[in-house]
């Protein structure tokens, strides 16, 4: 008795050593059992009163998932319903997100939820998570990047409840650890409404992601779906391009590219020591917009020293910071022409005159200098200058005399000099040469008696031109330069009808001289908008004359705005009148006129 049971003690012991043994080598081969695929429950997100979608990862690890369901209640402990998954998770090596909206939800009701999911290896389960189903309505947008920030958009509606919100935003999904506070809050409407936050400090170039979370007084909160976005990477470019160069000023240019941020600021520096630029002009126009291109730019640097080397690049800036062109270019600016003026002639004969003018070299060498004369304004002949004024910075007064003229005629002249600067003329003026007279033996004396005495002739008197009017100080241009008077407009003047009296006949020459207004830069007066700043002043210059022999007393002269087939072109006039003859020239008489479009 005593052996036998000796026996089966030793049998129970090694059928006990077997069973351990087999554990053993299954541990060893790896065999641990059921193995369920990996799950974690997500948060409840777009959250109302009566409806939320959950949402979840599971992890298939190749195997076919037969099964995919969220569990929800009231119950923390058994959740009493459940709803499938809106699509299966498929075969993957890696986590999948899923989701299932569920509705007819019990309004500020605390429910509870989590993701189960099957494979053959077993079931997975995740964690317990909850939610109040009066959580305000929330949607994250769409966020406008920026080179190194966005603005992170979305709406929220409080459903009736004070509510608050921010966005979570970060480089991975998972893991929005950044916050920025909604400005302005939801408040507690019915409706949604838009709210935004300004992020700085981004990294160009990146991909982020973010969420809208909004949560009310009572507990409720709801989280908006993750979107992502990605901060700007084109930078700005500059280049530094030609200059195109006047005596005192110089047109620059170059090209911005802002890339996809649009800049903010656009000059040049320029001066005249390479590598120290002292001085800046900003760009003409507004700074070039995002996503433009290559974008040419200008801007006109003045007040600028002649024949002189200047160096320039362009500067831009927009959120990311300024840019400098990285090579500089350089120009030179224009010598000074001479300043010429046309002067009185004198000494007016029947075949000669000395036509009289000034000259100022400006500091150039002259290489001409002369007098352009002739029976018509488009002149025709030169005589030179006895000799060249030498190279200085004042006028020189010049006199040449001219011969070989036609008696009793009206001549129009101008002044004109060159240098390395370029070549400038003075202004036409006219004049008119003396009428021959008839000579003869001298008168027989009285018979009977001795000559009177010599008697001493009158010296003729100079014509006096007096009563200058016109019928319209304003009007539009004829379409010949014969229009007769009757077309004449009152309500829509073409030309207008000088008048005037002499005293005895005599040669009328007018001359028509165009005034424009302008500002003073050095020694000249510029027409237009640049200048601004400088001293007013008015730009004179003979735009066409013409010249009529006229009777004693009331003269009428027809004028249609056309003297040989050329118009005058739309703005202010000065009309100049001299009457000539032999015993000399009246004092000019001037009238202001202004011609218009029509």
């Amino acid at each position: 008795m005593h052996g036998r049971g000796s026996r089966l003690g030793r049998g129970a012991l090694l059928v006990l050593g077997v069973l351990a043994a087999f554990v053993w080598v299954s541990v060893a081969l790896g065999d641990s059992g059921p193995n369920p695929p990996p799950v974690t429950t997500g948060p409840a997100r777009e959250v109302t009163k009566t409806s939320a979608k959950l949402t979840a990862t599971v992890e298939p690890q190749g195997a076919t998932v037969t099964e995919c369901k969220f569990e929800y209640g009231t119950s923390q402990v058994s959740p009493e319903n459940s709803v499938p998954c809106s699509s299966s998770p498929g075969e993957v090596d890696e986590p999948v997100e899923v989701s299932a909206t569920v509705e007819n939800l019990t309004p500020n009701t605390t429910y509870y939820f989590r993701i189960v999911a099957s494979t053959a290896e077993g079931t997975g389960e995740g964690s317990m998570v909850s939610f109040v189903a009066d959580a305000p309505v929330v949607t994250t947008g769409e966020a406008i990047p920026r080179l190194t920030g966005a603005q992170l958009v979305g709406t929220v509606n409080p459903e009736g409840e004070p509510a608050t919100c921010e966005f979570k935003y970060g480089t991975e999904p998972g893991s929005l650890n950044s916050k920025a506070t909604c400005s302005p809050q939801p408040g507690s409407g019915s409706a949604a409404e838009p709210v935004s936050a300004e992020v700085t400090g981004l990294t160009l170039g990146t991909t982020y992601y973010v969420e809208l979370v909004a949560s009310t007084r009572e507990g409720g909160t709801a989280e908006g779906s993750v979107k992502q976005f990605a901060t700007l990477a084109d930078e700005l470019a500059v280049t530094t391009g030609v200059a195109s160069a006047a005596k005192r000023s110089a047109t620059l240019r170059g090209t911005v590219n802002p890339g996809e941020s649009p800049a903010t600021g656009c000059e040049f520096e320029y001066g005249t020591t390479n590598g120290f630029l002292d001085q800046r002009v900003a760009c003409a126009g507004s700074p070039p917009g995002a996503g433009a291109g290559p974008v040419n730019v200008s801007a006109e640097a003045t007040g600028l020293t002649p024949n002189t080397t200047y160096y320039f690049k362009l500067v831009a800036s927009n959120e990311a910071g300024t840019v400098t062109a990285p090579t500089e270019a350089q120009f030179t600016t224009l010598r000074n022409p001479p300043v010429v003026t046309t002067g009185e002639a004198s000494g007016v004969g029947q075949t000669s005159a000395t036509l009289a003018g000034t000259v100022n070299p400006e500091g150039e060498g002259l290489d001409r200098c002369a007098v352009e004369y002739g029976t018509s304004p488009s002149l025709g002949s030169t005589a030179p200058c006895p000799s060249l004024p030498e190279a200085g910075t004042s006028a020189v007064g010049v006199a040449i005399q001219v011969t070989g003229l036609s008696p009793g005629t009206i001549y129009y002249y101008r002044m004109i000099a060159s240098s390395p600067g370029g070549e400038q003329v003075g202004a036409v003026s006219s004049f008119t040469t003396l009428v021959a007279t008839a000579s003869g033996p001298p008168p027989s004396p009285p018979s009977g008696g001795s000559p009177p005495a010599p008697k001493g002739p009158e010296p003729p008197k100079p014509p006096a031109l007096t009563s200058l009017s016109e019928s319209n100080s304003i009007f539009r241009v004829g379409r010949t330069s014969t229009a007769p008077a009757g077309r004449i407009s009152r309500v829509s003047p073409v030309g207008t009808v000088f008048s005037f009296v002499l005293d005895q006949p005599a040669v009328v020459a007018v001359t028509f001289i165009r005034e424009e207004s302008g500002h003073l830069i050095g020694k000249s007066c510029v027409v237009g908008r640049r200048g601004a700043g400088k001293p007013a002043c008015v730009r004179s210059h003979v735009a066409m004359m013409l010249g009529r022999r006229s009777r004693s007393g009331l003269n009428r002269l027809l004028f249609t705005g056309r003297v040989r087939g050329r118009a005058l072109h739309p703005g202010a006039y000065r009309a100049r009148f001299r009457a000539e003859s032999l015993a000399g020239s009246s004092a000019p008489s001037s009238i202001a006129f202004r011609v218009v479009a029509h």
